[in-house]
């Protein structure tokens, strides 16, 4: 039953789910935007998912163009948000791989015929340094390497004791 447990907890965890609101029915022209990002601590190892829906005076708008722009100092990185990558096909979702760290302005853009809207916030993202690896795979190899000269050092003083107890 623990191994079960365990495991159904850990499905749980890695489950897509919206993250954080970042925006809550904003305006933005003619439309209400609202904006979540997950992971909810935004990082540089994990893909960064912008969730956003919109709305107008007459509920949901679910035929817009909804783009998304990452801006940090002169580097910019766009994606459309579309209802296929969203959990909830009422949201459209764009999908960014950043690495690097820092604060990020997130825009987003909603055109819908020639109604359009902007809105944007602020997303801290850490950086996260996954040097770990190679210093744990040089670990392995030196403890590897040590059990190696200490397995020859034996075999050899075994070798060695063998020959004096045939020479007596």
């Amino acid at each position: 039953m623990l191994i079960i447990s365990l495991v159904c907890s850990t499905f749980e965890v890695q489950a897509h789910n919206l993250g954080k609101q970042q925006l809550e029915r904003v305006p933005a022209g003619p439309f209400l935007i609202s904006a979540w990002t997950d992971p909810i601590e935004a990082n540089t190892r994990d893909e960064l998912h912008v969730t956003v829906a919109v709305e107008d005076d007459e509920g949901l708008v679910l035929n817009a163009e909804v783009t998304i722009r990452l801006i940090q100092n002169e580097r910019i990185l766009e994606d459309v948000a579309t209802h296929e990558r969203a959990t909830n096909k009422l949201q459209y979702e764009g999908r960014f791989r950043l690495n690097t760290g820092g604060l990020w302005r997130v825009e987003i853009t909603v055109k819908d015929g020639e109604r359009v809207g902007t809105a944007s916030f602020e997303l801290s993202v850490e950086q996260i340094n996954d040097s770990i690896l190679p210093f744990s795979v040089g670990w392995i190899i030196a403890g590897g390497l040590g059990v190696i000269l200490i397995g020859l050092t034996i075999w050899n003083r075994v070798a060695l004791m063998r020959k004096k107890r045939d020479v007596l």
